[in-house]
């Protein structure tokens, strides 16, 4: 499960890093990540979302946006990792297995695909997915979020849970 909270972790913290488009796409399986890079927009608009973002989210938590304990936020109530059916959840190299993150902050439960490549979790995103879709539906996460930034959760864990499901449903195409 660890593997999986550390790619979550930084997809989400670098979807709020501006100039950091790149750094996403290399949490995504090498075929997704190349696709994603190859076919990368201006992302100018984006990075002017996320500085709203930003600004909202230290006026209200009194800080910079950053997951400091992934542990506690992708806790077991929130995501859960599924093995494939015939393993025991050891997962070898290339083994695909799945993430499920749970309906919550009214959204629905999301199903994230994880591959393993070179020893490290990656998440495997819709064939669909290239860099415009990408960067319109993580624009669109990020200005939704901004919109309702008035009526997020005073529990900042929560306020990182519902984040953090936005965000996956952008990367997975479900926004």
């Amino acid at each position: 499960m660890k593997g999986a909270r550390n790619v979550f972790e930084g997809v989400v913290e670098n979807a709020f890093d501006k100039n950091n488009f790149n750094k996403i796409a290399s949490y995504f399986t090498k075929a997704d990540e190349d696709r994603i890079k190859a076919s990368k927009p201006d992302t100018s608009d984006l990075d002017a979302a996320i500085d709203q973002f930003n600004t909202s989210w230290k006026g209200k938590y009194g800080e910079n946006f950053g997951i400091k304990d992934n542990e506690s936020i992708f806790n077991g109530q929130f995501v859960a990792l599924n093995s494939p059916a015939g393993t025991t959840g050891d997962s070898t190299a290339g083994a695909a297995t799945a993430a499920t993150v749970a309906a919550s902050h009214g959204m629905p439960e999301l199903s994230v695909p994880l591959a393993q490549e070179g020893g490290l979790y990656k998440i495997d995103v819709p064939d669909g997915v290239d860099g415009k879709v990408l960067h319109d539906n993580l624009l669109s996460a990020i200005k939704d979020l901004q919109e309702k930034s008035s009526s997020w959760p005073d529990d900042k864990a929560e306020a990182y849970r519902q984040v953090s499901h936005r965000i996956l449903m952008a990367v997975m195409n479900k926004s």
